[in-house]
């Protein structure tokens, strides 16, 4: 399964997923964002190469230009892999992982 498949893109109960949460999502295109069809959360890093601060603008943006449920949560002093490859000696960096993985957990909790 490639890394494509796991986005957004599936997010449709046509395409098998009704909700989905990424942490850190990168190469999000317009298309894959205004085509969602469920539920869609996100946690993104300050410091993320992947998703400069003006791409999580136009991010936001067409979101709001969908019909359906979203967040979008910024973490500072964390960057791109927060979600997965933190250093949890750095308290900064240890409560974004776990914020965001809370985050999810409570996304769910409310969508499924």
């Amino acid at each position: 399964m490639s890394r494509r498949s796991l986005r957004l893109l599936w997010l449709s109960p046509e395409k098998g997923l009704k909700v989905g949460f990424a942490a850190h999502p990168s190469n999000l295109q317009d298309s894959e964002i205004t085509a969602i069809k469920g539920a869609a959360g996100i946690a993104a890093a300050e410091t993320d190469g992947a998703m400069s601060p003006a791409r999580r603008a136009q991010i936001e943006a067409l979101l709001q230009n969908t019909t359906q449920t979203y967040t979008v949560s910024l973490y500072s002093s964390v960057s791109h892999g927060f979600g997965v490859r933190a250093n949890i000696s750095d308290p900064r960096q240890k409560f974004g992982k776990e914020q965001a993985f809370f985050q999810a957990v409570r996304w769910f909790d409310a969508w499924i």
